[in-house]
């Protein structure tokens, strides 16, 4: 930073200077043939031989300022902020002459260096203030506006240090014999409560209030100051305009009064709208919404019917503050509040300013535990999945292997890192709230009495804490709906999920079926019921895959198809590509309206995709959580690669091809043997190359930057659309969170090409491009996603191609399991009281998953589906030839071309 911001020189032009001290930490003479630059260099070297390290550090900066920064004219402000820093100095070093620590702890509580001045600021007229609501209070701040962010944070209503603490700022006593769990919350009521009075009084126009489901970790918030935001004391009615008429399999749904019931739906079945309209009849009858808890299983589907729930409620004056809606978060989310609501965390030792584990803060410790005991990091994924294996296991019997006993001491090392970094994981908030729940009689009540009707969404990938978590909640009321389709249990091979849970609950309770479907044409729903039966004959291990429940038409409703499944064979690779681009190319010209999709079981086939289909000109969506798949993660991931390596051409010719979409490498850059930064720009003729290096040269300029500015200035320059400003401060705060933990650059630089390549990032969620596609002259889109990502959406028309064996195995031999199955089975068995599975049962279970799976992606096409695959494919440059799927000589024999 030295050379661009202070010394005023280009930074491509120190390229031999800075290579030298990167390697003697010492600068020479150097001649830049610019009488300007060598001046500047000059005067640089000479106060820099002239200060000493003995000196005190006020007097070296005083030096600095007047022979370097005061010549090269700095603002206003610059030279405010220089004063400043300069008094902190002084006031630091006249502090630490004094051997009295009384007056050093004196001197740092009052000086201006002081992280907490009380004295307060001088505010001038038309200031945005910006602080906490107490600082505010402490400072009476009169305000003409004011914004209360972040409302949806339980830091507004954190639980104070106790009952004398509570006793001395109410002025309160009582005669009762204890202090109560109800005590506490009607202090923190009382307390939350004139908070926002003050803060209302010393405002004299108007306070706006903002509140996000979700923090920037991806955290779901709990309800914060919500509560105390009601506009109005009126009952809340249900808008008129909603209707809903169930059918003959929906009105045992509609009709619910209290208990346990199961419903088992069908894809297509309209659970979610039922379910909306059950949630508005319970509303409309008078339950409160606070005594209504609706749990799901992923956040899109909570936001779902939070969206559909505040289109049909009307409290009169706003029909979009979210106090009017019943609980509705995934099962994690409630699990946090538990901990979280009431100072509750305390009772399992956590800390207050506890956080949760994010990705990259996982996959750094994990890291470190796999290099202290000099493990294999090869075995990464298999460690990371077991971690979540032993927590719910019941260790009951010594280690018998090295294997095991090195685990062991891995998941030691884990969760004490855990607890030194004051993080919990995403397993621990289960497994923590039903703790305080089971060992503290007066929060289980508090709980189980709010908690009058729960609703569970997706229950076949519940697991058994979760169902356990929701057996307590209801303890009192007894009144659960839990909804899902075993048919779609797609998740137990690398979750927790228990769908025998779910199995035993439809037996145990009273069971509803929604069998009906309006989603398919009639051809697509009879193939999905044909899998279910042929999975009881298809083999001696494809028996007891499914749920046995069929789909059958609304009638009338159902769309119309002639041709609902097409299934073919090709010889090469290519001509399967060929005939999906020619087929998707004619359905978009006839309607360009059209949905329409690639379903595909891995994440490097979603690339694959992604880059044929716009080499041939079709404006895709690409579905997937992967960082690499977005434009300005990648913009920003390879400029901030350039800015530590510039003198490298590899670097600017994957730069060329990201910028200008261009498949080949740039024959001018291959052959450069010096710097491409270096190179006069009047002797380029390529336009692309041009602007390249102006735009490489000018990011050079701010490369001293803090990197999370630096990517912020990057993706801010090249940011088309409200989505993608949206995503570029997801990716800011993710480098800003990788930068708190790294030393460098060039550590942060290697995490963000590592998780950029991970399918998913725990609490990552970029925002999609659906909305802003540059439609071309086909008019349409086509989405790519994974065959799991595609899980609750529909398409007109649907894609499958590579429909290999390796991709869908249907038999046990075309199976793989490995190491990986086999070790977390190991770990279960340390319960003495398991009975581990044989390799056999292993794979008969991966079996019934990849059918169930070949379901879900069936019964997502509404109009037709296209099976494809071809003989023969290329893989790491060589053509190999490819078992074709066994169910084209079955399921698929009547349709394939």
């Amino acid at each position: 930073s030295i050379f661009p911001n202070l010394l005023k020189i280009p930074q491509k032009y120190a390229n031999t200077i800075i290579k030298k001290f990167q390697t003697t930490k010492s600068f020479y003479k150097h001649d830049f043939n610019n009488d300007k630059l060598n001046k500047n260099y000059d005067k640089f070297l000479s106060i820099a031989s002239t200060i000493s390290t003995t000196e005190p550090l006020t007097t070296q900066l005083d030096k600095i300022y007047k022979e370097i920064i005061e010549p090269n004219s700095i603002t206003e402000k610059e030279l405010e902020n220089y004063k400043f820093l300069s008094k902190q100095i002084n006031d630091l070093e006249k502090t630490t002459k004094t051997p009295d620590k009384s007056k050093i702890l004196n001197q740092l509580e009052h000086s201006i260096i002081a992280e907490n001045d009380m004295n307060g600021q001088k505010i001038e007229r038309n200031s945005i203030i910006v602080g906490t609501p107490q600082k505010i209070i402490d400072l009476e701040l009169n305000t003409k506006y004011q914004f209360w962010l972040d409302a949806s944070c339980e830091d507004w209503t954190k639980q104070d240090t106790g009952t004398i603490y509570n006793a001395w700022v109410f002025a309160r006593s009582w005669n009762k014999k204890e202090f109560t769990y109800e005590d506490s919350l009607n202090f923190i009521d009382l307390k939350a409560k004139r908070l926002l009075r003050k803060l209302k009084l010393l405002c004299s126009n108007k306070i706006f209030v903002f509140s996000s489901s979700y923090n920037s970790l991806g955290i779901e918030n709990t309800e914060g100051i919500n509560q105390y935001l009601k506009t109005n004391a009126l009952p809340i009615e249900i808008n008129t305009n909603f209707e809903f008429q169930p059918r003959e399999d929906q009105k045992a749904v509609f009709d619910y009064k209290s208990g346990n019931m199961a419903l088992s739906a069908v894809p297509g079945a309209g659970k979610t709208t039922v379910l909306q309209a059950l949630i508005l009849k319970l509303l409309n009858n008078g339950t409160p919404p606070e005594n209504i808890f609706v749990l799901t299983y992923m956040e899109s589907a909570a936001k779902t019917l939070k969206d559909r729930l505040l289109k049909n409620i009307n409290p009169n004056s706003n029909n979009s503050n979210p106090e009017i809606l019943p609980n509705i978060s995934t099962i994690h989310g409630l699990a946090l509040r538990i901990i979280k609501e009431n100072g509750n965390y305390s009772k399992v030792n956590l800390e207050e300013n506890f956080e949760i584990c994010d990705e990259i803060s996982r996959q750094k410790i994990i890291r470190e535990a796999i290099g202290e005991l000099q493990l294999n990091y090869d075995e990464y994924e298999k460690l990371e999945r077991g971690i979540s294996i032993i927590k719910f296991t019941n260790v009951n019997s010594y280690p018998k292997t090295k294997e095991l006993k090195d685990f062991l001491k891995f998941y030691n090392l884990y969760q004490n890192k855990l607890k030194n970094k004051n993080l919990i994981d995403y397993d621990d908030m289960l497994i923590l709230s039903v703790k305080i729940l089971k060992e503290n009689p007066q929060i289980l009540k508090h709980y189980q009495q709010i908690c009058k009707f729960i609703l569970e969404d997706e229950a076949q990938d519940s697991s058994a804490i979760q169902q356990e978590l929701i057996n307590l909640l209801s303890g009192q009321h007894k009144n659960i709906i839990r909804c899902g389709d075993i048919n779609q249990a797609i998740t137990a091979t690398f979750t927790n999920s228990d769908v025998k849970g779910f199995k035993e609950f439809i037996k145990n309770n009273y069971s509803v079926e929604m069998n009906r479907s309006q989603r398919c044409a009639k051809g697509v729903y009879e193939l999905a019921n044909n899998l279910i039966e042929l999975s009881k004959t298809l083999n001696s291990h494809s028996n007891g895959a499914f749920y046995d429940i069929k789909m059958h038409e609304v009638e009338n409703k159902n769309p119309k198809s002639q041709k609902p499944v097409i299934a073919q064979i090709f010889e090469t690779e290519e001509d399967e590509i060929n005939s999906i681009i020619e087929n998707i190319k004619k359905l978009l010209q006839t309607n360009p309206s059209l949905s329409i999709a690639i379903l595909v079981r891995n994440n490097f086939q979603v690339n694959k995709y992604t880059s044929i289909l716009k080499e041939n000109g079709i404006p895709i969506i690409s579905r997937t959580d992967c960082l690499a798949q977005n434009d300005i993660f990648n913009r920003i991931l390879s400029l901030l690669k350039f800015c530590v390596y510039p003198w490298k051409n590899n670097l600017v010719q994957d730069i060329y091809k990201t910028f200008f979409d261009i498949k080949n490498e740039n024959l001018f850059l291959e052959s450069l043997e010096s710097p491409f930064i270096n190179i006069d720009s009047s002797t380029l003729e390529d336009e692309n190359l041009i602007t390249l290096h102006w735009e490489l040269n000018y990011w050079l300029n701010y490369s001293s930057l803090p990197i999370e500015q630096l990517a912020l200035k990057i993706g801010d320059y090249y940011c088309e659309n409200e989505v993608d400003y949206s995503n570029l401060y997801i990716i800011a705060e993710l480098i800003r969170r990788l930068s708190q933990n790294s030393n460098s650059y060039t550590e942060i630089i290697t995490k963000l090409e590592q998780l950029s390549k991970r399918p998913t990032i725990a609490g990552l969620k970029l925002f999609s491009q659906d909305e802003t596609i540059i439609q071309t002259s086909l008019g349409g889109k086509v989405q790519i996603m994974t065959m799991h990502k595609s899980k609750g959406d529909e398409f007109d028309y649907v894609f499958i191609p590579e429909f290999t064996e390796k991709n869908i195995g249907t038999t046990i031999k075309s199976i793989k399991t490995g190491n990986y199955f086999g070790f977390l089975e190991e770990i279960k068995s340390l319960d003495k009281n398991y009975k581990k599975k044989t390799i056999e049962e292993q794979k008969t279970e991966i079996l019934h998953e990849n059918l169930r799976l070949l379901y879900v992606t069936i019964t997502r096409a509404k109009k037709q589906l296209y099976f494809s695959v071809s003989k023969k494919q290329k893989i790491f440059g060589k053509i190999k030839d490819i078992e074709v799927s066994e169910l084209f000589n079955t399921l698929l024999s009547q349709f394939t071309l």
